[in-house]
């Protein structure tokens, strides 16, 4: 965590390091994704002669993956550099455009790919009515619709996204509008895939067993019909087409729900509870007592803790103490070193107590504001 002025305020912002990683990142992907999408674009929509209604679908979608590599990756490129050249920005600006975007894109190739599932789903289930309910003349206007309904979240997403006054890059938005566009646009959309994939699945395995069981039936009877056999081959081959594409979508949803709903809702979650956790101990004088796995941040809590006595008492003078117990001496030791660095600068003083401290070290616990220490050690000392 680095520190940049700004207007004599100061924004926080990741190491120089972490942000040129992710420029070169993001250069890499936004020249795949580009050269990709412009292929894809062009072949189904310019270069086949017989363009369907699917065609203008699937570029539908890679003509919105490529808009999104052209706004999303440009956008955050150049925030990144300015952060690393400590160049000033409008934050505001930047937030604005760079949230409604990818949420608005998102939008339109979520709802892009459902169009796509459910054109499969009416190809196996109504195979004969398909040419008429499926026509050029329906999916332009569909395609229309999900591009006015997306303009629609970029304004409503433009008009309340707010940046953090004191860190850079970081957006936010009120918990009530970003939960309903994450339910809108991920969560809904997941679910009505599923449901389709699941019974594309169904239909294609009844229909499998059903032609199976006719063309049995053909060579038991030993007709000499040999047409009937060529279709029932010709409906086994069509099924199987279906089914593979079937499996693709049904790949494609176990990989978004894996990438977006489960860290959306486990994110989502502890956001919620680290939140209201932050605000008791930062900006009251309730207790608190935190319960959570290890690696989920009670340590980061404790700090906020002391951040809250630093702001009540600003007089390093004062002699207050700040007892940190832990179960092993090497956990002491690893705060001991972690706490001296970071708030040795604003003048307050660490001791670890354990049992290997030396008769020194008593002594100097008087001036100390942080004590590292064990349950025995405490028990055994406690006279400071």
């Amino acid at each position: 965590m680095s520190v940049m002025a700004n207007n004599s305020t100061h924004l926080f912002t990741v190491s120089s390091d972490v942000l040129m990683a992710s420029v070169i990142f993001k250069f890499i992907a936004m020249g795949i994704g580009v050269t990709g999408n412009i292929a894809v674009v062009i072949c189904n929509i310019f270069v086949e002669k017989e363009r369907t209604a699917t065609s203008y679908l699937i570029g539908n979608l890679a003509l919105a993956d490529l808009l999104t590599c052209l706004t999303f990756y440009p956008v955050w490129i150049v925030e990144f550099i300015k952060t690393i050249l400590e160049v000033e920005s409008d934050q505001n600006l930047f937030c604005k455009l760079s949230r409604s975007s990818s949420w608005m894109l998102l939008f339109v190739s979520i709802a892009t790919l459902f169009a796509i599932t459910l054109d499969r789903y009416i190809f196996i289930v109504k195979p004969l009515k398909y040419p008429i309910l499926v026509t050029r003349q329906r999916v332009l206007p569909a395609i229309l619709g999900i591009w006015v309904t997306g303009c629609g979240i970029f304004a409503l997403l433009g008009l309340n996204y707010r940046t953090y006054p004191r860190y850079r890059s970081l957006c936010y938005v009120s918990y009530d509008i970003g939960w309903s566009t994450t339910i809108f646009i991920g969560y809904i959309p997941l679910i009505l895939l599923f449901i389709l994939n699941f019974k594309m699945l169904t239909v294609a395995r009844r229909q499998r067993r059903r032609i199976l069981a006719e063309t049995t039936t053909v060579d038991t009877d030993h007709t000499d019909d040999r047409e009937l056999p060529n279709t029932s081959a010709s409906g086994v081959r069509r099924i199987l087409l279906a089914w593979k594409g079937v499996k693709t979508f049904f790949i494609v949803i176990v990989v978004l729900v894996i990438c977006c709903f489960i860290p959306t809702v486990v994110g989502r979650t502890l956001l919620y509870i680290c939140s209201e956790t932050c605000q008791q101990v930062l900006y009251t004088d309730k207790p608190v007592v935190v319960c959570s796995p290890t690696g989920s941040g009670k340590t980061v809590v404790f700090e906020l803790a002391i951040i809250r006595l630093l702001m009540n008492f600003p007089d390093r003078a004062e002699n207050f103490k700040i007892v940190y117990m832990a179960p092993m001496k090497a956990l002491c030791s690893e705060r001991y070193e972690d706490w001296s660095k970071k708030f040795g600068p604003v003048g307050m003083t660490c001791k670890e107590l354990t049992g290997d401290s030396e008769m020194d070290d008593y002594l100097e616990l008087q001036a100390a504001n942080i004590v590292m220490t064990t349950p025995v050690s405490i028990k055994l000392h406690a006279f400071w």
